[in-house]
């Protein structure tokens, strides 16, 4: 499936966007981990950092910048920045992140970030991954969007967002997908449903073909 970017932005129409909405934007990004993240909370001036981090960057995320980004939505806690090195407990799903190989998540990363897929295809990716593997001892669902957002933003493509009235629904495929790894369902339905900006960026809609590259790093383990 082509997954074509939906927006497109200048820098300063990017900034704009940003800038009008980072409130919002922050509070959605708190609701992945279950956290209120408003304007006057620790976990709210962090991720507004981060997204002014993301803002002001003027170049491409690599895959050595999700650590820095973490670090910043994490900070004042032990092992922010840094990756997990103990075993998270099993959700009711029975789904374990293994811990993480830095060599092997780098590769991963980075062959994510690289493709020739759309700008919001490798937005997405970067998300579904990190909200996946769970690199970090904490804060991993608001690292993925804040990283998948600097993705976005780098190329003026809009912004990535859940809708509050559609996090259970999210939350509900996200488990499916950390279970299984198959990425497309929940992919569609962030293109649908996750993907905003103006009126003004909107670009003309584009024929949608099935594609999934199946030797993907979303679908497979780390290994």
């Amino acid at each position: 499936m082509n997954f074509a970017n939906q927006y497109a932005f200048d820098r300063a129409a990017t900034r704009e966007l940003v800038t009008e909405n980072l409130e919002r934007l922050v509070t959605a990004t708190g609701r992945l981990d279950g956290l209120v993240a408003g304007p006057e909370t620790v976990t709210g001036q962090n991720l507004k950092r981060a997204y002014q981090k993301v803002l002001a960057h003027d170049q491409p995320l690599v895959a050595t910048d999700i650590g820095a980004l973490n670090q910043q939505v994490c900070a004042g806690t032990p092992g922010a920045g840094q990756l997990r090195t103990v075993t998270l407990s099993s959700d009711a799903d029975g789904w374990v992140p293994p811990i993480p190989v830095a060599a092997r998540a780098q590769r991963d990363l980075t062959a994510i970030l690289t493709t020739q897929k759309s700008t919001t295809e490798r937005a997405m990716e970067v998300l579904l991954y990190l909200s996946r593997w769970q690199l970090f001892p904490a804060g991993n669902q608001r690292t993925a969007l804040v990283a998948a957002n600097a993705v976005m933003l780098a190329d003026g493509a809009g912004v990535l967002a859940i809708p509050a009235d559609k996090l259970d629904w999210y939350q509900t495929q996200l488990r499916d997908y950390q279970r299984a790894g198959r990425g497309l369902v929940i992919k569609q339905w962030l293109y649908r449903n996750a993907v905003w900006g103006t009126p003004a960026g909107r670009v003309a809609e584009q024929p949608q073909q099935f594609h999934q590259n199946k030797y993907s790093p979303l679908n497979g383990p780390l290994d």
